[in-house]
């Protein structure tokens, strides 16, 4: 797990421990050492899952960059926040196709460094420019994302509906329009345990 770390730390340790669990639908993992003792909490990471249309982009396009690339052209407010306040280095994404034959998941990819201003808002050639975003304050951000796999298959919307346990999956609610989604450790480990992937 790529995360950040508290630790209350002392002078000498013997004995390392470890366990993880799951709460509220996201993954901890807690390592203690003893005699004296550390006491390490590791942030919790969270899972998501980000839409781009494969003609615009798509999971072939970032795992040709060989790089991380600018996920950029969110304009709405719940994303933005999500992007702000709620995603971290480190984080796992599903890239899921959208307005494709079929749409769905595709694959896996990590959220690299902090946001920043997307610069398409102030560039008036883009169809993401916004004229209304002062540049001394900037109303939409980008992230960074790098490829990590791509799996075998498309995971249809209809499987992921299909399937137990993910029910209240985000993408498969009735009117969810976002681009971008919160995805419980669960429902990651869920998808990832399909077959054919």
């Amino acid at each position: 797990m790529s995360a950040q770390s508290r630790a209350i730390s002392h002078s000498r340790c013997a004995t390392l421990r470890s366990s993880r669990f799951v709460i509220g639908g996201h993954g901890f993992c807690v390592v203690a050492f003893f005699a004296p003792c550390i006491l390490a909490i590791i942030d919790p990471m969270n899972y998501w899952l980000m839409k781009s249309e494969p003609d615009v982009y798509s999971i072939d396009d970032l795992q040709r960059a060989g790089k991380p690339s600018m996920w950029e052209g969110c304009r709405n407010y719940t994303v933005r926040n999500f992007m702000r306040d709620s995603m971290k280095p480190g984080d796992l994404a599903f890239f899921h196709h959208s307005n494709a034959v079929p749409s769905g998941i595709v694959g896996v990819m990590r959220i690299v460094g902090e946001p920043y201003p997307d610069p398409t808002q102030f560039d008036p050639t883009s169809e993401y420019y916004d004229p209304k975003s002062p540049e001394q304050n900037p109303r939409w951000l980008a992230r960074d994302v790098e490829f990590v796999r791509k799996f075998a298959r498309v995971v249809a919307l209809q499987e992921l509906r299909d399937t137990a346990g993910l029910e209240e999956m985000f993408v498969i609610r009735r009117g969810q329009r976002l681009s971008i989604m919160p995805v419980t450790a669960s429902e990651w480990e869920i998808v990832l345990a399909l077959d054919g992937l």
